[in-house]
């Protein structure tokens, strides 16, 4: 059986990035999901490249990326076929990203000379997923510390509260531990005061 495209109906109607950094994790988590549904290795591919989490200088390319997931099923046979398409996908995955991409990400995506996207996809998201210190203890603020709002302002801003908390605890370091009674002290800072 043929192998799907990543240039179909579904693909095709995609909508376009166009930069920032909270946009860059809704748009890419969405990219991933559609790829999972089409490519089951270049999904996993995908994953490598969200976890290596390196510096721009130190993005993976798809031969590395191949090398460790067939390492990671042991190296047979079966995780050599089962990989052999990763360079084809990952041209497919530049081209779409080169159709999707707008502004400065798609001069990062221009800067892989190769058409390795699972490289663009790796400059893409160091350039897009920076933890800067400063920026965690600004989102830790806004959390810690929230402005009170109206009443008929209450139920959304109890919602933005709740992605902005999650968001703030997914950047903490791993085994970080913050107790409930901050989050219901937090919230309770968002009430009206009337």
């Amino acid at each position: 059986a043929p192998r799907p495209s990543l240039i179909g109906k579904h693909f095709g109607s995609f909508r376009d990035f166009t930069g920032g950094e909270a946009e860059w994790h809704e748009w890419i988590g969405d990219v991933k999901i559609l790829v999972d549904t089409v490519d089951e290795a270049l999904g996993e591919a995908m994953e490598v490249v969200f976890t290596q989490n390196h510096a721009e200088k130190d993005v993976w390319d798809q031969d590395e990326i191949r090398s460790a997931l067939i390492a990671k099923e042991g190296g047979g046979e079966d995780a050599k076929r089962k990989y052999k398409h990763l360079e084809q996908t990952a041209k497919e995955l530049h081209r779409w990203f080169h159709l999707h991409l707008q502004g400065e990400a798609k001069l990062v995506n221009r800067l892989e000379l190769h058409s390795d996207g699972l490289r663009s996809l790796g400059l893409l998201h160091a350039k897009y997923s920076k933890k800067t210190i400063t920026r965690i203890m600004r989102l830790q603020a806004e959390c810690m510390y929230p402005k009170a709002v109206k009443v008929t302002e209450l139920n959304s801003a109890i919602m933005y509260f709740e992605e902005k908390w999650k968001r703030m605890m997914r950047e903490q370091p791993a085994m970080t531990m913050i107790p409930d009674t901050w989050k219901m002290g937090s919230m309770l800072r968002l009430c009206p005061k009337e």
